[in-house]
């Protein structure tokens, strides 16, 4: 069986398109045609065997985790800008879940619950199984002391700085200008900061317009370099809009992806070109036991 990314063996703009195109069929297939089997939801052994993230950020597994598990106690500014910088420090459910079995305080601890328990929290952190997520890297530092204890300084600063800044995130006139703000934050890095600023949207805690501008991340630039040979720093949110503005007609079927869905497409492109030619990170895809309600698809 033909997959739209048959014919494209070599990265390009249409070979980008194909991808998504393929991508965005197999979550068709599974939450609206209900099909379970791998083998059934795709013929391109790369995507059945590997974990790929879908085409729009609200469909995929940790923002609904996010939406559905996670914010459920974020209220009011300083909790939700609170909760969405500790949710992406981190980048992982699961790390949560285990959280939460250590301290009982809530799938994200809030920051009341952090200020009133804080030397359980702290001790519960310190005995994780594991910190971080590959998607990108946090808590890195020149000083001595594990990432775990890093974790511990980095809360109590999130604690004294976020509270200061939550209302100039929220009331910032553009995603841009969030960032900045929120990058501000240790190792909470421009990409990072862009993560944050995207879960704020999707909590409707603002309204910025996510076709105007995006953080073009680390994981995107060669994925860049892959579709148009060579990349400018300065023009690399111009190249996402001209392949954005490039959508072939065999694609026309996949639903519109703003400048931020682009970018984050582009990074997703870039792993599955380095994984078919047999190089990068390879991370398999493994059914998630966590059962949340399915995204729309609309």
């Amino acid at each position: 069986m033909n997959t739209p990314l048959s014919g494209f063996e070599h990265p390009s703009g249409d070979g980008f398109w194909a991808y998504v195109l393929e991508r965005y069929q197999i979550a068709h297939r599974r939450y609206v045609l209900q099909i379970k089997s791998p083998e059934e939801l795709t013929a391109d052994t790369v995507l059945r065997k590997y974990h790929f993230c879908n085409v729009k950020r609200e469909w995929d597994y940790g923002s609904r985790w996010l939406m559905q598990r996670g914010a459920v106690e974020f209220h009011g500014v300083v909790e939700t800008v609170w909760g969405c910088v500790l949710y992406r420090l981190l980048n992982a459910p699961t790390i949560f879940q285990e959280l939460e079995q250590l301290c009982g305080t809530g799938p994200i601890p809030t920051l009341d619950a952090y200020l009133q328990n804080t030397a359980r929290i702290e001790s519960a952190v310190l005995r994780l199984s594991r910190i971080g997520n590959p998607a990108y890297y946090t808590l890195t530092s020149r000083t001595r002391g594990s990432r775990r204890e890093r974790l511990v300084s980095v809360l109590r600063t999130f604690a004294a700085e976020i509270p200061l800044m939550a209302e100039s995130v929220l009331h910032a006139s553009d995603m841009y200008s969030a960032c900045r703000t929120l990058s501000r934050l240790p190792s909470i890095g421009p990409f990072a900061a862009f993560q944050v600023a995207r879960d704020l949207v999707l909590l409707r805690a603002a309204s910025w317009n996510e076709d105007y501008w995006c953080e073009v991340g680390p994981g995107a630039i060669p994925g860049l370099r892959y579709i148009f040979g060579r990349v400018s720093q300065s023009g690399l949110v111009e190249q996402v809009r001209t392949l954005q503005l490039s959508k072939p007609e065999f694609a026309l079927s996949v639903p519109f992806l703003n400048l931020c869905d682009m970018e984050h497409n582009v990074c997703e492109y870039r792993k599955f070109v380095n994984v078919r030619s047999g190089e990068g990170h390879r991370r398999y895809y493994r059914p998630h036991q966590d059962k949340l309600l399915p995204p729309s698809l609309e």
